[in-house]
């Protein structure tokens, strides 16, 4: 089947051992969601996405599988319809202090962890996409993700002129506004907004991910809440990365920013705490 379109959802997070690829690439198919990145975590390990994306002899009987090792790369096509879907492996890296929260695209192994240039230079280096995740929301443990200081908002600045042409930043699908709301002294509900504005100020992508978290087969259903469209006639499947680096960085897509449902934002809040515990 010819792509015309690519709906693509970049930050999910598997957990656990009740997900399967079978129960991911159906509930694509059901979101409309041509592509999807799998991120694990830099500081802790909490799940193996090839163990995720393990072919057993169920997908097998419903999907065509093609992997490249060197782009990180999963291609499924449906047997019955035809469909192509994609799943590229990547990582949430963060510094070793946590200051701040960089998604992987591409990349798996990041070992520059000492400043976020580092990270930022790895992943460029090795042909992904860096994308600054949450970039208004302090990442620090201690802060439980509140607003970052007037001193991170010029070094956020600094960061993005750097780098300008080849990274992006994120909006955000968890941070819902009305939630942030009603949060103690540190919070404020315009952090994606705040995002939003230094994207148009500086010229920079800025890409909608639903920062999805899923331990069930129903947390998956919030897939693609928060994505981008990509529509082109010359979409290239043998190199998806590539292709999908090369047109966010020309901020060649359709946002689509939508927030998650409270329920699902409650589960993951309810489960991240759960692991802060563990």
């Amino acid at each position: 089947m010819k792509i015309q379109k690519l709906s693509c959802d970049l930050q999910v997070h598997p957990f656990g051992n009740k997900i399967k690829a079978i129960d991911i690439l159906r509930q694509m198919e059901k979101n409309d969601l041509d592509l999807i990145c799998l991120l694990d975590f830099s500081w802790h390990k909490l799940v193996d996405l090839r163990t995720v994306m393990f072919a057993d002899e169920e997908l097998m009987s419903y999907y065509k599988m093609e992997i490249d090792w060197s782009k990180k790369t999963y291609h499924f096509t449906n047997k019955k319809n035809g469909k192509s879907l994609f799943v590229i492996l990547g990582r949430e890296v963060a510094p070793l202090d946590r200051s701040w929260h960089i998604l992987s695209i591409g990349v798996t192994r990041i070992k520059s962890l000492y400043s976020v240039e580092g990270i930022i230079d790895e992943i460029l280096e090795k042909g992904g996409i860096a994308i600054f995740d949450h970039p208004y929301v302090d990442a620090l443990p201690s802060r439980r993700f509140r607003d970052i200081s007037s001193e991170k908002e010029l070094e956020l600045t600094h960061i993005c002129g750097k780098y300008l042409g080849r990274i992006a930043l994120e909006w955000n699908g968890l941070l819902i506004p009305w939630v942030r709301g009603l949060m103690p002294d540190g919070y404020t509900d315009y952090t994606n907004k705040k995002t939003s504005v230094l994207a148009e100020i500086m010229r920079m992508p800025l890409v909608p991910t639903t920062d999805l978290h899923a331990w069930n087969k129903r947390m998956l259903k919030s897939l693609g809440t928060a994505r981008i469209v990509i529509s082109s006639g010359n979409i290239d499947e043998n190199n998806i990365l590539d292709y999908l680096k090369r047109h966010i960085l020309k901020n060649n897509f359709k946002a689509s920013k939508e927030y998650v449902s409270f329920s699902h934002f409650l589960e993951v809040f309810l489960h991240s705490n759960w692991l802060k515990g563990k």
